[in-house]
């Protein structure tokens, strides 16, 4: 079975947003990955790396529902692009911190907090806004193309 892209030709806006998710998206995972590993790798210990995740669940929970609210009064484009801006500021933050002698636990646990934050405010503007862009009858359409995309 075959995906119908016409809505990503014939829309620029959702394009745009389609294509940026997919980067986003990208990023999202690779940091998903890396802060457990590195979190494992400079504490050897499978307690502090499953605390790093408790504590981007719980983040990522209580925003969700603050996100809710948020999709539903403020303006979701804003909203989106200061998330992805800060999320992406987060990333090298890590980036940084991990490069450093002496990388900060800390500061890992901090920003891996912050990024569920942030996610969690993220996605409800996004899944309200992303049907906006496009014609009633490509609706379908666009919640097959967003499920072979990747996700926060």
């Amino acid at each position: 079975m075959f995906i119908d892209l016409s809505p990503i030709r014939r829309n620029r806006n959702f394009r745009n947003l389609f294509f940026g998710q997919l980067i986003s998206g990208f990023g999202t995972q690779m940091t998903g990955i890396t802060i457990p590993f590195q979190v494992y790798a400079l504490t050897h210990s499978a307690f502090y790396t499953g605390l790093v995740s408790g504590v981007e669940f719980v983040f990522l929970v209580a925003t969700g529902l603050i996100g809710g609210v948020f999709a539903d009064t403020k303006e979701k484009r804003r909203l989106l692009l200061v998330s992805e801006i800060l999320l992406g500021l987060l990333t090298l933050i890590l980036a940084f911190n991990a490069l450093a002698t002496r990388p900060s636990m800390l500061l890992i646990f901090v920003v891996a907090a912050l990024s569920s934050a942030l996610s969690g405010l993220h996605r409800p503007a996004l899944e309200a806004l992303t049907p906006r862009l496009v014609a009633p009858e490509d609706l379908s359409k666009i919640s097959a193309i967003n499920r072979s995309n990747i996700h926060h």
